[in-house]
């Protein structure tokens, strides 16, 4: 036969056959075909070359097909005809040629109104099976596998039909890996088996099945982390698809012990996968269900939350409980979700936060979309830094970006409560996050607030209207007061402002005033000696870096109308004079001698203390009496005593370790 040079366009059995049709009765020996290009099932094959010859035993052909350019790459292999009469089929079989680091197989078998071709693979690269995808998937270059595969191809046609009536392949892979450049997602060690089968319909239809298992291995997927092997995962598939649409009637999806979930779903793939590279980026949702019937705590939260929250304040969670519900998509773009949450507990291991037995159900509908039923939530108890409180519920309205309470919500604080009237929520979640609240705070025991912080206790309540709380830009700002009526008088915050409020470094900002308080009471509870009188002064331009102070403009001082009885104790005296230092060495060394030795409490004048912190130094002053020198108590009658301060700069760090331990102990402490 003359060497063709020219394209051809044959279906498998035209292509295969050419094998088929010398015979012993013929005067043709030797048959020899070659071709540029051939295009076959929509595939194309480039360098096609066929050499034949009689087998002299059996009377067929047998020879080499080779080809430059394949699906699976440059092939070269030994064939042979057969024939079973009695079956009216004709056999070619392809002898093993290594192909992708393994070896492959062929059989193709032939009757006058069917044909079927198989392919078997041993051994083959991850690799080589990665090349052979990036025909019908663009796959980023960066793209890298690793691990082997074994598996059968198998095709099943009319004779002419193009396209098979019946496809099906199985893999079992061992050692499956794969990585991007960046490293953002990749795996390693898993173990697969994959069945997919495809039964022609009517037309260029499909009916698809399959079915994925692994058991073994890792991979990340960007935050997600997935270990296969102590979480075995299964997929099945049921659907259809006619050129560029798939219809998924069902994709079960499940993960022991961690998550069950179900799929159906409209696609269009922007071209059909057989003749163009199907881009990912131009798949359309036209609609989806989702189902997840089981997300369970906490497997759910270290396996796919943990790393994507690595370095906020919700990466070291205790959590428990289980999440299930649905998803409805239209167009690519979400329209309805449900949610219903069982027994969910989460709990920073910081202590900054808990929530325990948290249940409701969640209804979310997108803007423009019908509205969604209310929703309802509801906790056994909860809490925020060491602040614990009862079990509450709430009833929301979610729709858009937009979350919204529906009636007002009492969330208890150990005796007392958070009123709140209103909350309004814009983007949660996103770093363009809104939050607009209003409420008022009932009574609180200031004896059970202290004893959360690690304060010595001590009486009063802390209450307040708060007429609006605004979050935005990562920062919450308090329009109102809050006020704590405690040791007989009032102490009220103002201009407050939380930066990072859930973050690792929290910022707060403040202006508080101090109105009225008993010092007998308070000098009482924090030992350092008695003293009698009242007190008020402010803290302005409060910042506090982790709740630790880092600058502030302190006065405290006797109000000019304080008509009570005004004394002082002898240690007292020693504790106020201590901070004014080396001044106040000389006032305890008087006290120890002479007729001052006789008496235990003084009367005074007025206290004054005014503390202008920054960089961790205290500027220290009181009632001026000189450039260097000022009043800390100011006495009266006799026998009078006086403390005057000569130290303008204390280092503040050391100043609180000093008071902390004289609190502690009831010693004296100097600052030199």
């Amino acid at each position: 036969m003359n060497r063709l040079l020219r394209q051809w366009s044959l279906t498998p059995p035209m292509l295969l056959s050419l094998c088929a049709f010398s015979t012993p009765a013929t005067a043709i020996d030797t048959i020899r075909f070659a071709a540029r290009e051939i295009t076959a099932a929509g595939t194309r094959f480039e360098n096609v070359e066929v050499k034949l010859a009689l087998d002299p035993q059996t009377g067929l052909p047998r020879g080499r097909i080779s080809a430059g350019s394949t699906l699976i790459g440059p092939v070269a292999f030994d064939v042979a005809l057969s024939e079973r009469p009695e079956l009216g089929e004709t056999i070619l079989t392809g002898e093993r040629f290594a192909i992708a680091g393994g070896e492959l197989g062929i059989e193709a078998v032939f009757t006058p109104s069917r044909w079927r071709i198989e392919g078997r693979a041993e051994r083959i690269k991850s690799d080589g099976l990665l090349a052979f995808t990036r025909r019908y998937v663009n796959i980023p270059a960066d793209i890298t596998a690793a691990g082997s595969l074994d598996g059968i191809v198998r095709f099943d046609g009319r004779v002419g039909r193009e396209l098979p009536t019946k496809a099906s392949a199985e893999f079992r892979g061992t050692g499956v890996g794969f990585a991007n450049g960046e490293g953002t997602f990749a795996a390693e060690g898993i173990n697969l088996s994959l069945r997919l089968q495809a039964d022609a319909l009517t037309g260029t239809a499909y009916a698809l099945q399959g079915d994925l298992r692994s058991a073994a291995g890792e991979a990340l997927f960007g935050d997600t982390y997935l270990r296969l092997g102590k979480y075995p995962t299964s997929i099945d598939l049921t659907g259809r698809f006619d050129g560029d649409a798939i219809d998924i009637e069902q994709l079960n999806v499940a993960q022991q012990g961690l998550v069950r979930a179900s799929l159906a779903a409209n696609l269009t793939l922007g071209a059909a996968f057989i003749d163009t590279p199907l881009d990912p980026n131009s798949v359309k949702v036209k609609r989806a269900d989702l189902s997840l019937h089981e997300l369970r705590f906490p497997d759910v939260y270290t396996s796919y939350l943990q790393t994507a929250l690595a370095g906020t304040a919700l990466d070291s969670l205790d959590t428990a409980g289980t999440i299930s519900g649905q998803l409805h998509i239209i167009d690519n773009a979400p329209q309805a979700a449900e949610l219903r949450l069982t027994d969910l507990r989460l709990r920073d291991s910081d202590g900054m936060f808990h929530l325990d037995g948290l249940k409701g159900e969640i209804y979310w509908t997108a803007e423009g979309g019908e509205p969604a039923a209310p929703s309802f939530i509801a906790w056994d108890s909860g809490g925020a830094y060491d602040i614990g409180g009862g079990g509450s519920s709430m009833r929301l309205s979610l729709r858009g970006s937009t979350a919204a309470l529906l009636e007002p919500a009492r969330l208890p604080i150990f005796d007392g409560a958070l009123n709140i009237q209103q909350l309004r929520i814009v983007d949660p979640g996103q770093e363009s996050m809104q939050v607009e609240f209003t409420g008022e705070l009932e009574p609180i025991s200031m004896e059970q607030l202290t004893k959360a912080f690690g304060w010595p206790a001590f009486g009063g309540v802390v209450t307040g209207r708060i007429p609006g709380v605004l979050y935005r830009d990562n920062k919450v700002t308090v329009a109102g007061d809050i006020e704590a009526e405690i040791f007989d008088g009032i102490v009220r915050g103002s201009n407050i402002t939380l930066s990072d409020p859930l973050g690792r470094w929290p910022r707060l900002e403040a202006d508080i005033r101090v109105e009225n308080l008993d010092l007998e009471a308070l000098t009482r509870t924090f030992e350092v000696g008695t003293i009698t009188g009242r007190l008020e002064g402010e803290l302005t331009n409060l910042a506090l870096f982790d709740w630790s102070p880092t600058a502030f403009d302190m006065y405290l001082g006797t109000p000019a109308d304080d008509r009570s009885r005004r004394e002082i104790s002898v240690d007292a005296i020693n504790s106020i004079a201590n901070v004014g230092g080396t001044a106040g060495t000389g006032v305890a060394a008087a006290m120890r001698t002479g007729v001052l030795r006789f008496f235990s409490k003084y009367r005074y004048k007025r206290l004054a203390l005014r503390c202008v912190l920054e960089d961790d130094i205290c500027n220290l002053s009181g009632a001026p009496i000189s450039p260097n020198r000022y009043y800390l108590l100011e006495g009266a009658g006799v026998p009078r005593v006086d403390i005057i301060g000569n130290t303008g700069r204390v280092r503040w760090s050391e100043l609180l370790e000093q008071i902390e331990w004289q609190i502690r102990t009831g010693g004296t402490f100097v600052v030199d």
